[in-house]
């Protein structure tokens, strides 16, 4: 509980810094307007702006945010110029164009009008890995995806549309590494993501794990309750792996952890890495999923050697990708890492959470192709 008020108070700081800030910017346009102050305007007008930004998940938000962002810039490089050059006569161009915020808008829009596009221009991402056990001639193909989050960024249409591209690929098996639905997605929606997944078809199964936001546990008023999400997801043949093992093939087991932030939400301990190894054959390959990236160098203790995992969208919006790097060592944010004899896959996500935006890495979906070295020679 502590530390959601540490948070809170936080939030609210960083909201009164960011609302005075905003102050000062709309008291300055306002004098080169009307050439007169009128404090009352510029509280209204401030207001007015940062209200809706309350929501920091919201759209709205993001231009706000983004704007104040390269607005503070300006105003820093302004003073260390000031600063080491002296004041300086600037053209009356400049003057105008900073006084109105000109170059913070224009550059905001493009920006997000990128953003948009990159996270509806959804790429493949090809990893190869290698084994020293036995597998067939060939291999395994295998498909990942995470953080569809449904319904935000995504529509039926283009959902299918994506689903045909990774048919292509013809996968053996196809795994969901969590947040395929969320708290924004109806009940008619969270079927229809299912519906569409399960027409893949791959011959060796679809199987899920949990995500933090897939059980609806951050709403007060869920679309769909827990039972009626799993009974979905098993409705459309998908093998659900929650702390739980099962054997693809003679050659692969698979494994998948409950979340750790609903493992801590619903007051649940989790089974230990060694614990659900206990239950693979050790001849196997054995493929560990969790939805967030954590605990690397337990499962690869374990026996573990290929884990997958979403969650961290790869940052979705920067600096947030960086910030992770900077300030949690126990996570990866994207991309393919070797921890000893396991490798790790962190998927950037199929989709985004909260905004129809990325201005982070890609948006993506995982082929993996296994081989085993023993087929070389």
């Amino acid at each position: 509980m502590t530390q959601y008020i540490y948070i809170f108070l936080l939030v609210l700081v960083f909201m009164i810094l960011l609302s005075i800030y905003v102050y000062k910017i709309m008291d300055r346009i306002l004098w080169a307007l009307m050439k007169k102050r009128r404090r009352w305007r510029t509280v209204i007008l401030t207001l007015i702006i940062m209200i809706p930004s309350v929501n920091v998940f919201s759209l709205w938000a993001a231009v706000v945010l983004h704007i104040i962002a390269i607005a503070a810039l300006i105003d820093l490089i302004q003073l260390i110029v000031t600063k080491r050059l002296g004041k300086l006569e600037r053209p009356k161009v400049w003057n105008i164009m900073y006084t109105f915020c000109v170059i913070p808008i224009v550059l905001t829009g493009m920006i997000l009008s990128y953003g948009y596009y990159n996270m509806h221009h959804i790429v493949e991402s090809d990893y190869n890995i290698t084994t020293t056990k036995e597998l067939r001639e060939g291999g395994y193909k295998i498909v990942f995806l995470s953080d569809l989050h449904f319904g935000t960024t995504m529509n039926s249409r283009q959902l299918q549309m994506n689903c045909n591209k990774i048919k292509k690929v013809s996968p053996d098996l196809v795994i969901l590494g969590g947040d395929i639905v969320d708290e924004n997605t109806s009940k008619e929606k969270m079927q229809k993501a299912f519906q569409t997944i399960a027409k893949l078809h791959p011959s060796l199964g679809i199987y899920y794990v949990y995500g933090n936001h897939d059980k609806n546990l951050y709403s007060r008023n869920p679309n769909y309750t827990e039972d009626e999400l799993q009974e979905t997801i098993e409705k459309y043949q998908i093998r659900i792996l929650d702390d739980s093992s099962w054997k693809i093939s003679n050659e692969i087991s698979i494994t998948g952890r409950n979340d750790t932030w609903v493992a801590q939400m619903e007051q649940k301990k989790r089974t230990s890495s060694k614990e659900l190894a206990k239950n693979t054959q050790k001849n196997n390959y054995h493929i560990l999923v969790d939805h967030q990236p954590r605990d690397m160098d337990e499962n690869e203790e374990a026996g573990f050697e290929l884990m997958l995992s979403g969650h961290t969208h790869a940052g979705q919006l920067w600096p947030v990708g960086l910030l992770t790097v900077l300030f949690d060592n126990q996570t990866v944010n994207y991309g393919i890492r070797q921890f000893n004899k396991m490798n790790l896959v962190v998927s950037s996500g199929i989709g985004g959470w909260g905004y129809p935006l990325r201005t982070g890495k890609h948006s993506e979906f995982v082929v993996i192709n296994l081989t085993s070295e023993l087929n070389k020679y």
